[in-house]
């Protein structure tokens, strides 16, 4: 498979990369597209954030350097620092991918305007199972602009992205990020995203028995459903 690497300093490029197998306890989710997510590869390191404010960040990532220093001596430390920092990372941050589960499909982020999320949806479709669940991971419009594509599906999120999905989209402030998209987020505008119709606090995993499903939390997670106009 294809994967987005950067490395600090240097422009990001595709390499390919080897298919991941599930661990126990995790799902393997199919990824349809990815798109690239400007500001966070920004943030992540391309030519982004000063070093000093990034260790400052990780101050655990410091302490582990400096017992380092300590155990194998400064220049070990730096060298393999400086490897670190330079060294090819994977991204993909914005990512639209489909979980295939017994009664249907769950859908992980929807991408941001179109030209993206209409050739998604319908790989998504091709798959001839209802979309059950729609899993926002947060509210950037990269992954929740596409939430309409799925007009059948129950909408789960957190409730700070919950929250954000019910304010305006700062339209004007998207033009400027990415003007290469305007056109399209005048349409997202008109167009809208749907509201999370599921709340979820926590990490939740389902159990079925005879047919009916049970939402079970694990830790102090809960899922509420809202009453939510369509």
């Amino acid at each position: 498979m294809k994967q987005v690497v950067f490395s600090r300093g240097s422009a990001a490029r595709t390499v390919d990369a080897p298919v991941p197998a599930p661990k126990r306890g995790t799902i393997l989710v199919r990824t349809h597209f990815s798109a690239v997510s400007v500001g966070t590869e920004r943030a992540a390191g391309v030519g982004g954030t000063n070093i000093i404010r990034k260790a400052l960040e990780k101050p655990q990532q410091i302490k582990q350097v400096v017992s380092m220093a300590l155990r194998e001596g400064v220049t070990v430390a730096a060298q393999r620092v400086s490897a670190a920092l330079g060294a090819w990372m994977p991204s993909g941050y914005s990512n639209a991918g489909v979980v295939v589960d017994d009664d249907g499909l769950t859908v992980v982020d929807t991408l941001m305007v179109r030209s993206q999320w209409e050739p998604f949806a319908e790989a998504v479709h091709a798959l001839d199972r209802p979309v059950r669940r729609i899993v926002l991971t947060h509210a950037h419009v990269d992954h929740v602009g596409g939430t309409k594509a799925f007009p059948h599906a129950a909408v789960y999120a957190t409730p700070v992205t919950s929250a954000l999905l019910d304010q305006d989209m700062p339209i004007d402030a998207y033009k400027a990020f990415m003007p290469a998209f305007a056109d399209e987020f005048d349409e997202l505008a008109e167009i809208g995203t749907r509201p999370a119709s599921h709340l979820v606090d926590g990490a939740v995993r389902e159990r079925r028995s005879r047919g009916a499903v049970q939402r079970v939390g694990r830790g102090d997670a809960t899922v509420r459903r809202l009453a939510v106009p369509e």
